[in-house]
């Protein structure tokens, strides 16, 4: 009797197809209404062929009048491959503090985006708070990089409330207090 390896599951598996793009160039209102419509809450920025970042509904509801894409957008753009791991793919999202990463087909074209959800749904990611999603308020977008193993992760909304003017200034924990 032959044994066979256990198949892993691949990023190309599990990422949503496909990719919604916006140019540049687009405004925030329009990227917001491509989103609203695709279903989608990440879209990846881009410049022809080019991949600039991401940017998620969140920062587009948060942009001024006026916005363009470009200057919501919070975070670059990580690409990876469609034959990588969920695992490989799951380390990468963490250890950078990103929600989604842009995936390409081995002919190096864009050809989905995979998201924390996306791992979650393929039982990679726990949703586990400070974990791979914030120790404070549970949400997976806009995470603080995760730097050190073992030392809790939270999201940027978060930990601005904790370095905000005022008297915020006193409190050095998460969650609030007294």
């Amino acid at each position: 009797m032959e044994l066979v390896a256990p198949m892993e599951v691949t990023v190309g598996l599990v990422m949503s197809r496909p990719a919604v793009t916006v140019g540049s160039d687009v405004s925030a209102v329009e990227a917001l209404r491509i989103a609203n419509e695709s279903g989608m809450h990440h879209l990846l920025v881009v410049i022809g062929s080019e991949l600039l970042g991401s940017v998620c509904r969140c920062e587009l509801n948060w942009s001024f009048p006026g916005a363009d894409t470009v200057s919501v957008m919070s975070r670059r753009a990580l690409a990876i491959a469609e034959s990588k791991t969920v695992e490989e793919a799951a380390q990468v999202l963490s250890s950078q503090g990103l929600g989604c990463l842009a995936v390409v087909n081995e002919r190096g074209e864009l050809s989905g985006v995979l998201t924390r959800d996306n791992l979650r749904a393929a039982g990679v990611l726990r949703g586990e708070p400070g974990v791979d999603c914030c120790a404070a308020c549970g949400d997976s977008d806009h995470l603080a990089p995760a730097d050190c193993p073992g030392v809790p992760v939270f999201c940027w909304n978060c930990l601005a409330q904790v370095r905000s003017s005022g008297p915020r200034d006193m409190y050095y924990t998460l969650g609030g207090g007294d």
